[in-house]
């Protein structure tokens, strides 16, 4: 027992394994204003923050204001126990059936997973906030009529509930409703007028109240998978100004209404994956200057994206995977902020033109019927990328399984590949963005293209067939102010299914003449070059570029200045293992990238495997190059993407 001197306890059960108490652990602590039994790692509480009572609990402090306990083991609070000085009660994961509180100071409740509970009761006037999510049990909401300040209701997973009452539309102060999976609950009324935030995702409602479409302070609407609504949008006229988050995935929509840039004019996020009756947007789309993200995946019956007929700055996010499109208006530049754009699975899509240029990443995985890609990528965006400061920018333009693809649209992907790698290259020689680079800790900086092919493009002029190593003899000076890095290669085939968790890595070695040297990683993730949609033996060619930071932990730019031979292994891992996978490297190669030209010569030797052989087919879907390119050197021009003249790469500054 503890005495009347004690006020509160704050108990972390992390070194404790079970804490056993005594029916009459409380009795004398009259004073007791807190208590808190917790667990400083949350993931950790369901197993480890266990206060057994095996002969029940006599009584807890009248004068508790805060009361919070991870895990109650009884189905009730002590009988004599009063709740009239608590202000907030915590008891997640809690073993209670019922409780009633008469708390007139009550403000925060929150009974999370405490799955046996079938009633609470009891709320005043005082009350604030109550969350009661997956409490299973319950089958009604609980009495809430006395509660007119409440500001949070949170019944996630309140998967019993059938309906709301009609005294909510009454709650001027409530803010936010979560509703989230109350799978049976098919009513819903009219809301009050200050809801900023409504969750009514995999609900069974069939009908919105009217009110909803007038609120003019919602930010967040969420009616993802309610398939019982049949007419999502109303008829007449709404306005939804304030709205930022509109999530309508799995729903019954078909379209949006031509005012669509009046109704929405704020809004951020739209989601309407797997919205199968979903057909078209209107015009008036370009009228929202704050959406920056889009979905479409998944609207098997979209086949037409409209026109963009004004600049749109913020929209960086498009998916249109998994939909009908057979291609994109000429418009499409006018979405100059665009980064990513997905078009996966799109198996109708024949011809990608005037992309935005300086689009970070392009997903065109599974689009069988694609056959025309023109070039994006322009050597005067370079000053563009870091105009906004330092952010981390992974640049991946992925054409796997595109089979169809015809001889110049590849060369146009290739010469993509070249051109973004000395963009992202010349950028990251700055100084002050290469004292940026050695200091973080984020993901590195990257440039990743995939198309279908069996050639390793020429630039990549030091190249073997037939094996997974290529060793090269350095020139003098190759290591001079004008060297941006390397980029590297590989024709890969996938045989019999897809390698889940795989990635391809490239691991370098330079040597100087003691045997002293430097040690390079580069690697591309499964999600860059992921082949599931390819048909077995489809080879296709990996070109990608990382800044080079040492694995050794030091600095390698006096070693790298004496080196005299580099050796280059690509190899398969699974979970960061080197395995033998179904996916096979059929040949790589290596390119030294500077950003003047020379006439430094890399001559690759010691090529061990039999079959290996120096790279020097003629490719009809590589790019045609000079002399200087075929030293195993790239600088760059500034000229159209399809136009083969060699300016260096100093002219982009």
């Amino acid at each position: 027992m503890g005495t009347a001197a004690v006020q509160g306890i704050y108990l972390n059960m992390a070194g404790l394994r079970t804490l056993i108490l005594f029916p009459q652990a409380f009795t004398e602590m009259h004073n007791l204003r807190f208590l808190m039994f917790y667990h400083c790692h949350q993931q950790f509480a369901d197993y480890f923050c266990n206060v057994c009572i095996p002969l029940g609990l006599e009584s807890l402090p009248n004068a508790l204001g805060y009361l919070s306990w991870l895990r109650y083991p009884l189905i009730s609070l002590p009988s004599d126990f009063s709740a009239e000085n608590l202000v907030e009660l915590h008891m997640r994961r809690s073993k209670l059936q019922r409780l009633r509180l008469n708390g007139r100071y009550l403000k925060r409740i929150d009974l999370s997973d405490s799955t046996d509970l079938v009633e609470v009761s009891g709320f005043t006037e005082s009350l604030e906030s109550i969350t009661l999510q997956r409490c299973r049990s319950l089958v009604q909401v609980p009495d809430l009529s006395k509660s007119v300040n409440i500001e949070t209701i949170d019944f996630t997973s309140c998967i019993w509930l059938p309906a709301i009452p009609s005294y909510f539309k009454f709650f001027t102060k409530l803010t936010s409703l979560n509703l989230r999976y109350c799978r049976n609950l098919k009513v819903l009324p009219e809301m009050p007028s200050n809801i900023e935030f409504l969750n009514l995702e995999l609900t069974g409602i069939e009908e919105l109240p009217s009110s909803i479409w007038s609120l003019k302070k919602l930010v967040e609407l969420n009616l993802t998978m309610c398939r019982d609504i049949k007419n999502i949008l109303p008829n007449s006229t709404w306005k939804l100004n304030f709205v930022q988050s509109l999530d309508l995935a799995h729903t019954s929509i078909e379209g949006f209404p031509s005012s669509m840039g009046q109704c929405l004019s704020r809004v951020v996020s739209i989601d309407l994956r797997e919205c199968s009756n979903f057909v078209s947007l209107p015009t008036s789309i370009c009228k929202l200057k704050y959406l920056k993200t889009l979905h479409l995946d998944g609207c098997y019956n979209f086949n037409k994206f409209p026109e963009i007929l004004e600049p749109m700055q913020h929209l960086e996010f498009l998916s249109l995977s998994n939909t009908k499109i057979e291609k994109l208006p000429l418009s499409i530049t006018n979405l100059v902020g665009l980064k990513i754009l997905q078009l996966s699975k799109c198996k109708s899509l024949r011809s990608l033109t005037n992309l935005p240029r300086l689009l970070e990443k392009l997903d065109t995985r599974g689009c069988w019927s694609l056959k025309t890609v023109d070039s994006t990528a322009f050597t005067h965006g370079v000053d563009q990328i870091f105009d906004q400061g330092f952010e981390y920018r992974n640049e991946e333009h992925i054409f796997s399984s595109c089979l169809n693809l015809n001889q110049t649209s590849r060369r146009n992907i290739m010469d993509d590949a070249r051109r973004r790698i000395m963009r992202m290259a010349t950028a990251l020689a700055k100084p002050e963005v290469q004292e940026f680079y050695e200091k973080s800790h984020g993901p590195p900086f990257s440039v990743t293209v995939i198309c279908p092919g069996n050639k390793i493009p020429e630039w990549f002029s030091c190249g073997t067939e037939g094996c997974r190593s290529i060793n090269i003899k350095l020139p003098l000076h190759w290591y001079d102010e004008n060297f941006l890095g390397f980029a590297v290669s590989a024709v890969v085939s996938k045989y019999h299914g897809h390698e889940m968790d795989s990635e391809l890595l490239c691991e370098s070695r330079f040597r100087t003449t003691d045997g002293e040297g430097c040690d390079f990683c580069s690697r591309v993730e499964q999600a860059s070059w992921d082949l599931q949609y390819a048909c077995d033996n489809a080879d296709h060619v990996l070109m990608w570029y990382q800044p080079s930071k040492c694995t050794n932990g030091v600095s390698c730019s006096t070693d790298l200045a004496n080196a005299t031979e580099a050796s280059f292994h690509f190899t398969v891992t699974v979970y960061s293992v080197p395995l033998d996978t179904n996916i096979i490297i059929q040949r790589c190669g290596v390119c030294f990238l500077y950003s003047q030209a020379n006439d430094m010569n890399f001559e690759v030797i010691d090529i061990d495997e039999d079959d290996s052989s120096i790279y020097t087919d003629e490719d009809d879907s590589s790019i045609d190059i000079d002399e200087d390119v075929k030293s195993g050197v790239v600088h760059e021009d500034v000229g159209e993407p399809n136009q083969n003249v060699h300016a260096t790469a100093t002219l982009y500054r």
